[in-house]
């Protein structure tokens, strides 16, 4: 398990996670962005320029991430998962209902688009 989801509490998460975003997004993504946790302890950044795989760590310095374009980017539900599917591999979003990840996708669609 990753050190930083044992040491730091959801809303301390929370902070760190906005504060890497503000370190890697425009200030015009900052405005409009998606943050979910995939299912191994990673986050999505989702922009209108694209998704940033985020992997966190205990130190904001050690924080990495791969940022990948819209069009490399395939995206399906399967039940209440979100599947993006990008060129390395396959990430997933856990939700609990099928509601939720319909309207993210309806996000990330049109964030997409636009």
């Amino acid at each position: 398990m990753n050190p930083f989801f044992s040491v730091f509490k959801k809303t301390q998460q929370f902070l760190l996670l906005q504060a890497y975003a503000d370190s890697i997004m425009s200030e015009e993504e900052l405005m409009t962005f998606l943050l979910n946790e995939t299912s191994d302890e990673r986050f999505c950044l989702i922009s209108q320029k694209g998704l940033y795989i985020v992997t966190p760590n205990v130190s904001l310095d050690a924080f990495t991430h791969i940022f990948i374009s819209p069009e490399q980017v395939h995206v399906r539900i399967d039940a209440s998962t979100i599947v993006l599917e990008v060129p390395s591999e396959i990430i997933q979003i856990p939700f609990k209902e099928l509601t939720d990840a319909q309207n993210i996708l309806a996000d990330i669609t049109y964030l997409w688009k636009n």
